[in-house]
């Protein structure tokens, strides 16, 4: 992990810096959609008998599938339009950051709301849970592809200066905070907890991260706080193998662009 101590989050360059990475905080469960087969039953049936496969006339689809020959069973694998498009989506965007036009950022209310709480949301995690908190700007993949701008690091010994490479076992665990508004975080409470709706942005920063266990507090001045524990598990490969693979597509349309820009400057210098 790659850490940058000393850029303020939210400052310019903080925009500039996060937007050379995919970040967390953008990443849907789209980026773990496991591909389906398919085939229809007839249609498994019609590769069965093409391929000269004996087969149950009566097999359910399940046990139909285990009898299709391995090429055959990955050629009709697919991802929904939801997940192309919000990959290619997410690609896109990154490829995006290159042009010099930048989109605006809106802020709404409740936005603007959360950032002023962070520092007391910050103290009252600290006080629940005797924890040391350092807080960072940014932290980067080692594949420096990827990233998140944790809300703080715990510490596992004190130390005065975090170091730009640091050892993801310096930490006992990363932290991110939540102020909702009062509705949204009394609807939370009455429902138990908020972990679902930002389980996506917790992996997603362990995986950037390696840290094994990253904490998510939510914080409402006058109403009880929440405390959510992760811990690193099968979600957690799976959202960094994703990372890893949405990374190689972003190089590999990050080249076509590029040959597709020197292609028509070459072509502009012929037409001189």
């Amino acid at each position: 992990m790659k850490i940058f101590p000393h850029i303020e989050q939210g400052s310019e360059e903080w925009k500039q810096l996060r937007v050379k990475y995919f970040t967390a905080s953008t990443l849907g469960d789209w980026l773990i959609e496991e591909p389906k087969l398919t085939l229809t039953v007839e249609e498994i049936r019609s590769h069965l008998t093409a391929q000269g496969i004996d087969f149950d006339k009566k097999a359910l689809r399940p046990a139909l599938i285990e009898s299709l020959p391995n090429e055959i069973y990955l050629a009709h694998l697919t991802y929904t339009g939801r997940r192309n498009d919000a990959w290619e989506g997410a690609i896109e965007t990154r490829l995006g950051n290159i042009a010099e036009d930048e989109e605006p950022e809106w802020d709404t209310w409740a936005t603007k709301r959360g950032k002023a709480l962070e520092q007391d949301a910050r103290i009252f995690y600290e006080n629940r849970t005797r924890l040391s908190v350092k807080t960072v700007g940014f932290v980067a993949h080692d594949s420096n592809d990827f990233g998140c701008s944790p809300d703080g690091l715990a510490l596992t010994l004190p130390i005065k200066e975090l170091p730009e490479d640091a050892d993801p076992a310096m930490f006992a665990n990363g932290l991110e905070l939540k102020s909702h508004i009062p509705r949204t975080h009394i609807r939370f409470l009455r429902r138990g907890g908020f972990r679902e709706e930002h389980a996506m942005q917790v992996h997603a920063s362990m995986a950037s991260t390696g840290i094994r266990e990253w904490h998510l507090f939510g914080y409402c001045p006058d109403l009880p706080d929440m405390l959510e524990v992760f811990k690193w598990d099968e979600t957690t490969d799976r959202v960094l193998d994703g990372l890893l693979r949405l990374s190689e597509d972003y190089w590999t349309a990050f080249s076509e662009l590029k040959s597709m820009h020197l292609a028509s400057i070459h072509r502009e210098g012929r037409a001189a």
